[in-house]
């Protein structure tokens, strides 16, 4: 520092120290500013373990699993009461954290622990974490790690569209070894099809619920192929669902070198690609290569194969475009560097850290871009073992459309044309973030059932009545949709049969709630109900019309055996219960039938039965079934004469039936009490989510609906993220 400081009334110097005596030496004001200093916390150490295992990277032999909690422990280097330790999860895989990925907040100390239990099921692969220490000051440190999460295997049904023929396809160069798929881990099923085959087929194929993800290239020249209009507007509507996009070299270029676009994939494609300046570099391939550098690390240079800083690739060379490094979910992996090494050849080529031109292999949002395909022949191992990385990452780092599982009826099941129909299924988003969905039931192309919030990993069903009345067969078609608009189809086939004369009733069955959480109570309802008979099931047809007679359904007995994971609590409207394990058993009354001179048939005098079954739920999670085979309802027809003696004329069986097939979901036990923190921020942070405390710690609750007081300070939105807005001049609390 300058004495010359001391001296000018106006500097910034004299401004801090406005309030305290003149100084005229630096000790002095050496000795201030070690009082005036903030002191930043620092983060020593940071690691996650479970259940005692530490977690300390993505290793397939050692590996978390869901459900169960993950601790995150930290050292910082001062022991400091203004401290806050906040952890993170990167839960779209895209390598980055922002507010919303928040899971636990807790004032920091010397050391403490911060946890997280993934309790949706979500794919396996890599799950990044970071925790972040902040000071009151707004200083912060953070530090972050890798693990990998074995849970459902991600799976991808993927399309690769070649320029002609089978140059370049994924299945001809990469169908060794775990390149494509590992048991239990990820399993990518490619279909490759030529342009021309796309150009003809795209239509038909409904891009959006057939595959996830599209690949594009690895083949030179590639741009020319002769893709339709129409066709490459499936594409970008498919890109815009959030699903994947692979393109590859002289995807996006312009084969005429002329000063506008020439092809739809720069017209359509390069914005969303980040590629913005056409600097035409590529052109007659100058300064070919064969190594790709890493410039990140991160879910692309670590999954499923670990890459290393040098990678040897097939010869390729210079872009036609320049990268717009200005968008924030544009990263770059590896960087294409001259095959000499040499410095002087360096000088006069390429800059390796220029990712801007010079790039190889990067993502943007859910596009992935390679470079390879200068030459179609691959046969470096480390090209071979970054494609499946990129596969991977183009796949976990998209938007997923939601899966349909568990769905009731069965193709192809059988059903009486008089007995309701129950459609049952779930839906998972297996994307974190989606947490609401939008689901539909049609059958036979009539909508009958649209719940356009329904919450992700969510048990549905539905019972409609009088849909298979005049049918043989039936098409259910069930739809599932996320908020980008990814769509998964599920189409189920029943066939419609009559009942038999001696099958006299029409049995409906319901559980209520259909998700039931643990230790929560349920109540089965049956509905057994009379149908008209005809006259020759009733009495026969060489009885005497001189005589008077009564029909008479007895003897009518229920047995049912149900799942180990209910607890039979009681029965009503059932005589003589009884209840042996998980076995009910009862009778009812019998019904009696009087011929209905009008119509011929014999009419019940009873409309219906109505018993009850009460279960509660002794686990809480999977879907189940109450099968039909696993309940029975027996009956005998019996005829009297109406005379003084009643006596009975003839006793037959009827046929032995059975109630619908019903699912349901159990699940974890319900929350009773939410509290909001009290929260405090500066207006400087650009953002804060507030973090409910559920209690008990673990249990389910619904969606929670966020509001703010005075909207003039801030605006928060339903994840319960807060914005303040600067033109506020306090501190929100």
């Amino acid at each position: 520092m300058h004495q010359d400081v001391l001296a000018q009334t106006s500097s910034n110097f004299n401004l801090i120290f406005k309030d305290v005596p003149v100084y005229t030496d630096m000790a002095t004001i050496i000795t201030k500013l070690k009082v005036q200093k903030i002191v930043r916390p620092r983060l020593e150490s940071a690691s996650a373990q479970q259940q005692g295992t530490a977690l300390a990277g993505v290793d397939k032999s050692t590996t978390a699993a869901p459900n169960v909690p993950i601790d995150f422990t930290y050292t910082t280097s001062v022991e400091n009461t203004n401290q806050l330790a906040q952890l993170y999860i990167d839960f779209d895989s895209n390598d980055q954290f922002d507010e919303s990925e928040k899971v636990d907040e807790k004032p920091a100390g010397k050391t403490g622990t911060l946890s997280y239990n993934f309790d949706a099921p979500s794919y396996t692969g890599p799950r990044n974490w970071m925790i972040r220490v902040s000071s009151s000051d707004g200083l912060t440190d953070y530090k972050t790690g890798s693990f990998l999460m074995k849970d459902q295997i991600a799976e991808a049904k993927i399309l690769q569209v070649t320029r002609s023929g089978t140059t370049g396809s994924i299945n001809g160069f990469m169908n060794t070894g775990t390149l494509l798929k590992q048991d239990g881990f990820y399993d990518f099923n490619v279909e490759v099809i030529t342009a021309d085959t796309f150009n003809q087929t795209y239509s038909t194929k409904n891009l959006n619920t057939a595959y996830d993800m599209l690949i594009f290239g690895f083949q030179d020249s590639y741009g020319a192929a002769s893709l339709s209009d129409a066709a490459s507007n499936a594409i970008l509507g498919f890109t815009n669902t959030g699903q994947g996009l692979m393109l590859s070299h002289d995807t996006i270029f312009r084969p005429n070198q002329s000063t506008v676009p020439e092809l739809f994939w720069e017209k359509k494609f390069a914005d969303l690609a980040g590629q913005k300046n056409f600097t035409n570099m590529g052109y007659a391939a100058p300064r070919t290569s064969g190594q790709a550098v890493k410039q990140n690390d991160g879910v692309m240079t670590s999954y499923p194969f670990t890459l290393g800083s040098s990678v040897l690739i097939a010869t390729t060379h210079n872009q036609y475009f320049g990268l717009d490094l200005e968008q924030p979910d544009l990263i770059p992996w590896y960087n294409i560097r001259e095959n000499s090494v040499a410095a002087s050849n360096q000088d006069a080529g390429r800059t390796i850290g220029d990712a801007r031109n010079h790039y190889y292999m990067y993502t943007k949002g859910n596009i992935t871009y390679s470079g390879a395909g200068h030459t179609s022949t691959f046969s470096q191992q480390q090209e071979k073992e970054l494609f499946s990385n990129t596969m991977y990452r183009a796949f976990i780092g998209a938007n997923h459309k939601p899966l349909i599982k568990n769905i009731l009826p069965n193709n192809q099941a059988s059903y009486l044309n008089n007995e309701p129909l129950t459609i049952s299924y779930k839906v998972n988003d297996y994307d974190l973030r989606d947490r609401v969905l939008k689901t539909r039931i049609y059958i036979d192309n009539e909508k009958v059932y649209e719940n356009n919030k329904l919450q992700n990993n969510s048990f549905v069903s539905q019972t409609f009545d009088a849909k298979l009345v005049g049918k043989t067969s039936a098409i259910i078609r069930i739809e599932a949709e996320d908020e980008r608009g990814a769509k998964t189809i599920e189409t189920r086939t029943v066939q419609v049969v009559k009942p038999s004369s001696s099958s006299p009733f029409t049995l409906q069955r319901s559980i209520n709630p259909t998700t039931i959480p643990q230790g929560e109570m349920a109540t089965i309802t049956y509905t057994i109900k009379p149908e008209p008979i005809s006259r020759t099931y009733a009495i026969g047809d060489n009885v005497s019309n001189n005589e008077a007679y009564v029909v008479k359904m007895e003897d009518i007995k229920f047995k049912e055996l149900l799942p180990n994971n209910l607890e039979i609590l009681s029965t009503t409207g059932i005589e003589d219960s009884v209840v042996t394990n998980q076995t009910v058993v009862g009778a009812f009354k019998g019904i009696e039938y009087r011929e209905d001179i009008g119509s011929g048939k014999w009419i019940s005098s009873q409309s219906e039965i109505t018993f009850k079954v009460t279960v509660r739920a002794k686990e809480d999670a999977g879907t189940y079934v109450l099968d039909k085979k696993d309940n029975t309802l027996t009956s005998n027809k019996n005829v009297y004469r109406s005379n003084s003696t009643g006596d009975r004329f003839t006793s037959v069986a009827n046929d032995t039936q059975s109630f619908q097939v019903l699912g349901y979901a159990l699940s974890k036990s319900y929350a009773t009490e939410a509290k909001i923190p009290s929260v405090r921020i500066d207006l400087n942070t650009p953002s804060y989510k507030v973090l409910p405390e559920i209690s008990p710690a673990g249990s389910q609750y619904g969606t929670l609906k966020w509001s703010i007081a005075d909207t003039d300070i801030a605006t928060i939105n339903q994840e319960g993220i807060i914005v303040p807005k600067k033109s506020a001049r306090r501190r929100l609390i």
